[in-house]
């Protein structure tokens, strides 16, 4: 399902023509990153409505956003490769677009490589964090991802969700089996 959204996204917004060649010809595509952040980190979170809100390349003055989302609150959001800064000027340009962008009511959000390649669940915690808290975004979410899956043995779980105390139940069973039978599980 979140393949078929990321590919009706693609054929969408022409920015994204190449999104859907072949794999060799992504890789060497100059917006390869933001691809990868549609397939791994807008999709499997994001409805056809919700992806529908996502506009890309939005112009905010005379720059260009990677992605920007309205609802309650304005975000935009970028995606981050290597090299951006080759010297002081370019890092001065980089401050001087992310001030403007903010002084213009956006709340800007970025994400790294390694972010969206490498710790793809980080990401996905912090992007479904921040569109749970948005009266108008988090209608949109297709999932309940859990940014609490990693309970503490030792705390109780906060949410009365039926899911997260299942979870946290399962610990505990898990920790007294292992502990009456000397085996870890």
């Amino acid at each position: 399902m979140a393949a078929q959204r990321a590919d009706t996204f693609f054929k969408y917004h022409p920015y994204f023509h190449n999104a859907l060649g072949t794999q060799t010809e992504i890789e060497k595509a100059v917006n390869y990153l933001e691809i990868q952040f549609v397939r791994k980190a807008l999709a499997p979170l994001i409805s056809d409505a919700g992806l529908r809100k996502v506009q890309p390349q939005r112009s905010i003055g005379r720059y260009k956003t990677d992605f920007s989302l309205e609802g309650a609150g304005r975000f935009a959001i970028e995606v981050d490769g290597f090299g951006k800064f080759r010297n002081r000027h370019d890092l001065d340009n980089f401050i001087a677009r992310q001030n403007y962008i903010t002084s213009q009511g956006w709340r800007v959000i970025r994400y790294t490589y390694s972010q969206i390649m490498d710790n793809t669940e980080e990401a996905l915690n912090s992007l479904y964090t921040l569109l749970k808290n948005d009266a108008e975004l988090s209608r949109f979410l297709i999932t309940q991802w859990r940014t609490d899956m990693t309970l503490s043995l030792f705390t109780r779980p906060t949410s009365t969700d039926p899911q997260v105390i299942d979870v946290y139940c399962a610990t505990l069973w898990l920790t007294d089996i292992s502990f009456w039978f000397g085996q870890a599980f």
